[in-house]
């Protein structure tokens, strides 16, 4: 399968709470709803550079709101995406998530705060793991 090249740096963001967790470099993955390889929307690739930013404040994509972001900013690599259903997550998926998403039913909690939605157990998650460079 020919890999799809990556046009522009693929970006992770944090929420203000985690800056510290991702300045240590201790957090090496993050939950993210929907199918994150590519060809997807928002997609990127296992071995792609990613750009990890922080949120300052969170923007509203419906609303066309802008997010603000923090001043720190740091290049991972992504070494593995792992694409599953909520109901089949374990807590070994999530063990090197944010510490709120460490468990299944944390991690879907979490995602329903931070898109404002529900999720379903059905829902198609992505698990990106990276590695800081």
């Amino acid at each position: 399968m020919k890999k799809e090249k990556q046009e522009k740096l693929y970006e992770l963001w944090f929420r203000y709470a985690f800056k510290q967790l991702i300045v240590d470099k201790k957090m090496t993955a993050a939950i993210r709803p929907g199918r994150r390889l590519c060809p997807a929307p928002k997609c990127t690739n296992e071995g792609d550079l990613a750009r990890i930013k922080i949120l300052k404040k969170p923007g509203d994509e419906e609303k066309g709101l802008m997010p603000i972001f923090d001043d720190y900013e740091t290049i991972v690599k992504i070494e593995k995406i792992i694409v599953k259903p909520l109901k089949e997550l374990t807590a070994k998926d999530l063990q090197k998530c944010s510490p709120d998403s460490q468990t299944p039913k944390l991690a879907k909690y979490q995602l329903s705060l931070i898109y404002n939605k529900e999720f379903t157990d059905d829902e198609i998650i992505s698990i990106v793991h990276f590695k800081y460079i």
